[in-house]
């Protein structure tokens, strides 16, 4: 019985190949390695990364990332050669006029990119590199370039630990959200005093660093504040 079942199995199967034209698309497979699509601008950080090896490598014959020495003098060389996106503090400093010498280093060490920039452009590099080589990084060469950058190696790349500013919820998220609150119905609301518990929300989070937007998911899949209470039932005022 379970040999027949098998038999009538396998004949089914190669019916529906026969009939899906298995022997054509067959032919048609190849050793080509697929990738996934990348948004323009993520393609643009991969290339930038990858041209900048290629000027390195350049100059040194026989230069591979997979040797660590070369790959963290690649890293050096491309952080000293690039000035950081986060401008400088003001120095309240009381003796600003007086010239200690040190004003040039100081200046050049405020200009430097931070960690978390070198980092991104680290997994930047690695990404890009895989798509266009086929090859991946060994996980020893992960851990020592993202230890080194995070200031291993008694702070051999001399990065800024600075970290960019939380961006506020603005004036301008405001209304965008308001317009999004009163101007669409995509949101399931109980009913219409909803809304103005979370306009008012928004008032109160204004020039905040409050994600408002995950109340309003949370609100939409009726995700309970509290066990055994609702968000209806919790007084704003």
């Amino acid at each position: 019985m379970e040999d027949r079942l098998a038999a009538r199995r396998q004949a089914e199967q190669d019916r529906l190949r026969e009939k899906r034209n298995f022997r054509h698309w067959e032919s048609q497979a190849t050793d080509k390695v697929v990738l996934k699509p990348i948004k323009p601008k993520t393609e643009n950080g991969y290339n930038r990364m990858l041209d900048a090896w290629d000027k390195f490598s350049a100059r040194r014959r026989g230069a591979s990332p997979f040797h660590l020495k070369t790959l963290k003098q690649f890293f050096k060389w491309y952080c000293d050669g690039r000035k950081g996106r986060i401008p400088a503090e003001d120095d309240d400093d009381e003796d600003d006029d007086e010239d200690d010498g040190e004003g040039d280093e100081d200046a050049d060490k405020e200009l430097r990119m931070t960690q978390d920039s070198v980092y991104t452009c680290w997994k930047s590099f690695l990404s890009g590199w895989q798509r266009r080589e086929t090859t991946s990084f060994p996980k020893h060469i992960q851990t020592t370039i993202k230890t080194l950058i995070y200031g291993g190696d008694n702070n051999y790349l001399n990065l800024r630990t600075v970290q960019r500013p939380a961006r506020n919820f603005t004036v301008v998220d405001y209304k965008v959200c308001v317009g999004q609150l009163w101007g669409n119905d995509w949101h399931d609301f109980y009913c219409e005093s909803y809304r103005v518990r979370l306009h008012l929300m928004q008032l109160l989070h204004l020039n905040t660093s409050a994600r408002t937007a995950e109340y309003v998911m949370n609100l939409k899949y009726r995700v309970s504040c509290y066990p055994h209470h609702s968000f209806m039932d919790i007084d704003l005022s």
